[in-house]
């Protein structure tokens, strides 16, 4: 603001001019007061504030302000080699938003001058030099300078195409140098691009495709070498199947680059190892001159005739070109080779009717062929790849001729020596005969087998065959016979066996005294004989039996016969064809007893042994009464006849008195013995419970007569009747 927007004054008379007094200005924000001018862009003052002035004429005065603080522009060289000034600056006037600077100049010598730009990288100019910058801010500007660079691309050795012949990249403001790729290179066939270079014929470069840097114009020579190393291929490079012989190989060597060096040796060798290489002593040499592409050499089969097994071939490195590349080794793929006879064991099994043979072969080919005979060679029979065949139809316990013959992948063959072999001989079935409760049993061994090696049957009695798989048992009770077969299929052995069967009766006889048994022990049964008594056993021969005896109180054993041959006691035999008769006879031991009535206890036998002449005196009932021996004295038909012996009396004896003959009723004495008197004898029969009948040789049982035990109760024979009172007990006297 101003003071005022006008003043005047008025001049008089003669005056040319009057005085005015300048009004007073109120500067914007951030400007301060300058003046008047007459010039409303006038930057100086003419008139100050409220400053009086003459004048002469009529004018207009414009308020002048400047800014507080400047706008500064920078000027930055960026690659140039100077500028005119590094910075300026300008003020603002009455209240203006800006104010403008010259730009400066720029100096590089060789790059075209663009003018200023607002960036360090600008490529286009924001202010020419020379020209007018308005700031309205403090700025900064860069020297915006360029230089074009042109590289030239040329073929040079050995290159037959380039991707481009030319190039050009621009340096620009401050860089020093600007970036090109490098083209594609085409080496001629047989040569290796080395890359760029700015030599020709150099053997080292930069790869195509590769950013180089250039700071001037400059020429890249594409470079190409022979670097290809010979090739080397193998005809044919493998043998899948096997061979026995050995193989020739092609060798072909091969060079696109310079060609190959003329007449050189190529060293080979067969090896089992794809990965080790072998030594090399073996070579053939080629014929080639110089520069040739390709040659070819034979590697002979007789280098690989004795091989067996899988080899591959190495071809040593070392193979050169013109130039001196040299090859790398070479390894083929596997070959297969047989150049030995297989290998042949064998082993036979046999039954009665077959004989299987077993090849074990082996041959690096494999086995294409197994052959077998069984007449020592005369005759072949393929069994294909099979290693195992069997004869079959043979006959048994026979020796056979077995050979075989092999052949291999490659038709090499071995034959086995001869094996003679016998096929096995068929047992011939056994019989065993054994005595059963019913009868016998005939068990029939046959050989192990039946029910899957053999077939084997048996016939009863000419009946049908029965089938067995096992040793059966077969039982008979009558007399019979067996028919065993064993058979293989092919062949067929039989045995024979007949059973007799003859129905035996044993007699068995006891006296009184004691108990003989006799037991089938084949059949489990068995009789029991005692006192006087006779059984029958039944048994067959073969049955085997036991006899023993046992006796009653106060007897013993006097004899055991099997007809009239004296036995033991447990005794036991197998029975033969024959009948015969056992008898076991028992007697009375020679001792002292009291012969004790049935009818009362204590009451015995005895005589008035007190009287001057006892002989003749009668015997009755005493209590305790008299002691007497049994003493043997005749034995017929095995039965035993006792004289009744007084114990006191030496040679004094029970008799029956008699004038003519015994009769019943006749009356008991003692005697002195006499030879021959029937009388005399005595036998015993029992009565049961230790008790015995007492009977004379003439027949007649000795008794109470009056059936009362008291004493004095006179003793006589009579008739047996088997009563109480003609019932004795022998009683041990102590």
């Amino acid at each position: 603001a101003i003071g005022s927007t006008s003043g005047s004054c008025t001049m008089y008379n003669t005056s040319t001019s009057c005085n005015v007094t300048s009004p007073s200005i109120t500067a914007a924000s951030g400007f301060g007061v300058v003046g008047y001018n007459t010039s409303s862009s006038a930057t100086t003052s003419s008139w100050d504030q409220n400053t009086a002035k003459a004048v002469n004429s009529n004018a207009t005065y414009y308020a002048i302000t400047k800014s507080s603080s400047a706008y500064t522009a920078s000027f930055n060289a960026n690659g140039a080699t100077s500028v005119g000034s590094t910075s300026l600056s300008c003020y603002r006037y009455n209240g203006a938003s800006s104010c403008s600077i010259t730009a400066p100049t720029i100096t590089r010598s060789g790059f075209t001058i663009t003018g200023w730009g607002k960036s360090s990288s600008a490529t286009t100019a924001a202010a020419s030099v020379g020209g007018s910058i308005s700031l309205s801010s403090n700025k900064s500007y860069y020297a915006i300078t360029s230089k074009k660079i042109t590289v030239t691309y040329s073929k040079g050795s050995n290159v037959s195409a380039i991707g481009s012949t030319s190039g050009t990249c621009t340096i620009q403001n401050s860089a020093t140098s600007c970036s090109v790729t490098l083209p594609t290179i085409t080496a001629s066939t047989g040569y290796t691009s080395v890359g760029w270079s700015t030599t020709n014929g150099a053997t080292t470069g930069t790869a195509a495709g590769t950013a180089v840097n250039l700071t001037a114009n400059t020429t890249y020579y594409a470079n190409a070498v022979d670097k290809t190393v010979p090739t080397v291929s193998l005809s044919p490079s493998s043998q899948s199947t096997y061979v026995a012989g050995g193989k020739a190989i092609t060798v072909t060597l091969a060079d696109n680059g310079s060609g190959l060096k003329a007449s050189q040796n190529v060293y080979y060798a067969w090896s089992t190892s794809n990965t080790t290489a072998p030594s090399y002593t073996s070579y053939v040499t080629s014929t080639n001159t110089a520069g040739a592409k390709s040659t070819t050499v034979t590697i002979p089969a007789s280098a690989s005739s004795s091989l067996t097994g899988t080899y591959y071939l190495w071809i040593k490195s070392g193979i050169s070109d013109v130039s001196g590349n040299l090859s790398a080794q070479k390894v083929s793929s596997a070959f297969k080779f047989d150049n030995n006879t297989p290998s042949l064991s064998v082993a036979t099994s046999k039954t009665s009717n077959s004989i299987t043979v077993v090849a074990t072969a082996s041959a690096e080919s494999g086995i294409s062929k197994y052959e077998f005979s069984k007449d020592g060679g005369t005759t072949w029979i393929s069994n294909g790849t099979s290693k195992t065949y069997t004869f079959t139809g043979l006959t048994h316990n026979t020796s056979y001729s077995i050979r075989v013959r092999v052949t291999s992948g490659v038709s090499k063959q071995t034959t086995s020596t001869t094996s003679t072999v016998t096929t096995n001989a068929i047992t011939l079935p056994t019989f065993e005969e054994n005595q059963t409760a019913t009868g016998k049993s005939v068990t029939i061994t046959y050989p192990s087998g039946c029910g899957s090696t053999y077939t084997c049957t048996y016939s009863k009695d000419g009946g049908s065959y029965v089938t067995v798989t096992s040793n059966p048992t077969i039982a008979f009770t009558a007399s019979g016979s067996l028919v065993a077969k064993v058979s293989d299929g092919t062949n067929t052995v039989s045995s024979s066996y007949s059973v007799n069967i003859v129905d035996l009766s044993i007699t068995v006889t006891s006296t009184v005294g004691g108990t003989i048994t006799i037991q089938n022990l084949t059949k489990g049964t068995s009789v029991v004989a005692q006192n006087n008594d006779t059984k029958i056993l039944k048994a067959i021969n073969g049955d085997n039996i036991k006899v023993n005896v046992s006796n009653n109180n106060g007897f013993e054993t006097y004899s055991l016969k099997k007809d009239d041959k004296d036995i033991s006691n447990n005794y036991t035999e197998t029975l033969g064809l024959q009948d015969y008769t056992i008898k076991a006879t028992f007697n009375m031991k020679y001792q002292p007893y009291s012969i004790e009535t049935h009818l009362k206890e204590g009451f015995n036998l005895a005589f008035n042994d007190e009287v001057s002449s006892y002989l003749g005196e009668v015997v009755q009932l005493w209590s305790p009464g008299g002691r007497y021996y049994l003493q043997i004295k005749e034995v017929t038909n095995g039965k035993i006849y006792y004289g009744i012996q007084n114990y006191y009396f030496n040679n004094i004896y029970i008799q029956v008195r008699n004038t003519t003959a015994v009769t019943a009723g006749s009356q008991c004495t003692v005697y002195t013995w006499i030879d021959g008197e029937t009388d005399f004898l005595w036998y015993l029969e029992a009565a049961g419970n230790d008790y015995y009948y007492i009977v004379n040789k003439t027949g007649y049982c000795m008794e109470v007569s009056s059936g009362i035990g008291a004493n004095s109760e006179k003793i006589y024979v009579n008739n047996c009747n088997y009563s109480n009172k003609q019932k004795w007990k022998f009683v041990e006297a102590s």
